[in-house]
């Protein structure tokens, strides 16, 4: 499976958090940051297919709130 660009920075901003993962909060400040306009339903779809690739775990802990962790597998393809 080939990233796009956004599912690199996603990743990457999990990285920076460490094994605590990132928050959706955190996740939405740090993309601000890097990329313009992006619409929650879009980050949504982009999370999910890291998830289904095995490249993060999504722990919901709440209603339309959550956590995401980055597998080793997340790690190595990031190459970061």
């Amino acid at each position: 499976m080939t990233l796009s660009a956004l599912e690199i920075d996603i990743l990457s901003s999990i990285i920076k958090r460490g094994t605590a993962g990132i928050t959706r909060d955190e996740l939405m400040l740090d993309l601000s940051k890097m990329v313009k306009g992006i619409a929650y339903d879009d980050l949504m779809r982009h999370v999910k297919n890291l998830v289904d690739s095995g490249y993060a775990e999504l722990d919901e802990t709440g209603p339309n709130d959550f956590t995401i962790i980055i597998t080793q597998a997340g790690k190595e393809v990031s190459g970061l």
